[in-house]
């Protein structure tokens, strides 16, 4: 919904980033450690992203620094 969003201060490419992240997982940095080096990964445990009632427990950031519930923008 880019209407609420955008009442909300949120930006869709905010939206976008978070589901990405979230759910599909996204490399943040490396880490090495002696000659290894290995990717960083965040994303939602397997277990917080089966089910669409998921995404209730997912918040972007909105107007003010105000944690916006991801399943009020998005269906």
């Amino acid at each position: 919904d880019r209407a609420r969003a955008a009442d909300l201060g949120v930006s869709v490419d905010s939206v976008a980033r978070t589901v990405e992240t979230m759910l599909g997982g996204r490399i943040v940095t490396r880490y090495k450690r002696d000659a290894e080096q290995y990717d960083v990964v965040v994303q939602t445990a397997a277990s917080g992203r089966t089910t669409p009632e998921d995404i209730e427990k997912i918040f972007v950031r909105g107007r003010n620094d105000t944690m916006v519930p991801l399943s009020s923008l998005v269906t």
